[in-house]
């Protein structure tokens, strides 16, 4: 059930119970919100290792330090250097199941250097609630049952036997111990988190994944997280932050600038009018993003012109004029194989933190005596080879997430995060709108009806009910109904007199927890 928690001092948002346990303990012996954050996100690589591990592909972080300075960490997978295009040629799916798959797994690098550049906590300590985990397990839920199911069914003897020593699938409520992984864990914790990219560890990855046809190699391994300034832009008065390219919010930021135009309080009553202006404007800055977005290290990028206020204003002038109509069909993919984590601590630090596999178990293969599922962050690029985002050897591919910080008078006062694929970029201007325009409290916002689109139709919709969307189709929109759309969302916000936190998680396992 979605859960919301209220506190005067500290507050976390997860995707499940067990994470939030994790974060609660940390903040409550003293750990900061990267600590706490960090923590949770290495307990989710246990829970949850088909949405987010130490094998992902990658993901990023934006913080805002008690001081009130912002900064972000990109720690994004790149493509092995022996990539060509012609080693997937006539290969049905290699860029998203098997070895081909598997990029260069940054997780660990971005988890030990935000504890590095902003945690109080050794990556020993941070590490210890999840090697528990693994060495102790937890009991196997029916989502968790029927995500196995798919993986074994799909992979190789290798992976399966790797991932399910016993020789099947746990049952429901059965505890699933991961002895490899808890051995892996605390392998990490004994020698440091820089091991997993240095010595034995890197060849025994890269000599499995090759002996099966793979490309990862040794040299891959030099591989360090960014730390980025983060991008900015202004909303309703506050400051909003999130990670630049290739991270996905500078799409979410664009949109948000171009609504600033519009009296969005002034659609209170009027949803049919408030989605059909979202999903118009959100329509243009798609284009944008699918003619520009790229590693900015192998391609410029016009960020400064994608986010300035003459495209903003322009974005608008064509909504005004009812320039923008309904487009060929397009579907967006979005899953919530991903992990998010927003936490604020007592010393006024917040931190959204996100990462993945891609989507679920990622490239569907588990390195043997490891229990290391490697995500697959190869199909994360485009494969038209004209793309700016087309696949080259050591260039990192874009990705949707979009972790988001809002500040008010200099402090922290609004985190968001979620998993989602390419509706991550949306629904986060979406749960944003909701807090601030429809002043919504948290667990309201994460839970409220969505959309979806990208540079054209259909216009996704979840929880739309069915007289806004007989309106909708009124306004010339093609529908598309969902059972979801991205999520679960992760919110917390700040109360601006009070300094009361509140935080809240839409998922069905979401815990929301408060000091």
């Amino acid at each position: 059930m979605p859960s919301q928690a209220t506190s005067a001092t500290a507050c976390a948002a997860t995707p499940h119970p067990l994470a939030g346990e994790t974060a609660h303990q940390i903040l409550a012996s003293g750990g900061n919100a990267v600590d706490a954050a960090v923590a949770a996100m290495l307990t989710l690589s246990v829970v949850i290792q088909g949405s987010v591990g130490l094998g992902g592909y990658g993901g990023s972080l934006v913080v805002c330090l008690k001081d009130g300075s912002v900064a972000a960490l990109n720690f994004d997978s790149h493509a092995p250097k022996a990539y060509r295009r012609e080693l997937f040629a006539g290969k049905a799916d290699a860029e998203v199941f098997g070895y081909l798959a598997i990029s260069v797994p940054a997780v660990v690098a971005g988890l030990a250097e935000a504890l590095r550049l902003w945690g109080t906590l050794s990556w020993a300590q941070a590490s210890e609630h999840a090697i528990r985990i693994a060495s102790e397990g937890f009991p196997v839920d029916a989502i968790l049952k029927a995500q196995m199911e798919t993986m074994a069914a799909g992979t190789d003897a290798d992976s399966r036997q790797a991932m399910f020593p016993q020789g099947r699938t746990p049952e429901v409520g059965e505890i699933f111990v991961q002895r490899d992984l808890a051995n892996l864990l605390q392998s990490l914790a004994d020698e440091g988190p820089e091991s997993f990219y240095r010595g034995d560890l890197p060849s025994r990855l890269c000599t499995h994944i090759q002996q099966h046809g793979g490309i990862l190699s040794a040299e891959d391994f030099d591989y360090q997280p960014e730390l980025v300034q983060p991008l900015h832009a202004h909303y309703r008065g506050l400051d909003l932050f999130t990670p630049p390219l290739p991270s996905g919010g500078l799409t979410t930021l664009q949109i948000l600038k171009a609504l600033n135009h519009f009296d969005i309080q002034g659609l209170r009553g009027r949803e049919a009018d408030y989605f059909h202006l979202f999903a118009e404007v959100a329509k243009l800055c798609w284009q944008d993003r699918e003619a520009h977005s790229a590693d900015p290290n192998f391609r410029e990028v016009p960020v400064a012109q994608i986010l300035s206020d003459e495209r903003a204003a322009d974005i608008a002038e064509q909504i005004s004029s009812c320039a923008n109509a309904a487009e060929k069909p397009k579907e967006a993919p979005g899953s919530s194989h991903t992990g998010n984590v927003v936490v604020k601590d007592a010393a006024g630090n917040m931190v959204s933190l996100t990462a993945t596999q891609g989507g679920m178990f990622g490239s569907r293969v588990v390195i043997p005596g490891l229990g290391l599922v490697m995500g697959h962050g190869m199909s994360r690029f485009d494969s038209n080879p004209a793309s700016p985002n087309a696949a080259q050897p050591g260039k990192r591919m874009c990705h949707n997430m979009s972790p988001l910080l809002a500040l008010q008078n200099g402090g922290a006062h609004i985190g968001l995060g979620m998993p989602g694929g390419e509706t991550i970029v949306t629904v986060t201007a979406q749960m944003l709108m909701s807090l601030v325009d429809f002043q919504m409290q948290p667990l309201d916002a994460v839970c409220r009806a969505r959309v979806h689109v990208q540079s054209a139709e259909p216009l996704q919709v979840w929880n739309v009910e069915g007289d806004i969307r007989s309106e909708l189709r009124r306004k010339g929109h093609s529908l598309l109904i969902k059972e979801s759309i991205g999520g679960p969302c992760n919110a917390l916000a700040v109360h601006p007199e009070t300094g009361q936190i509140t935080a809240a998680s839409q998922g069905e396992e979401g815990s929301a927890i408060g000091l």
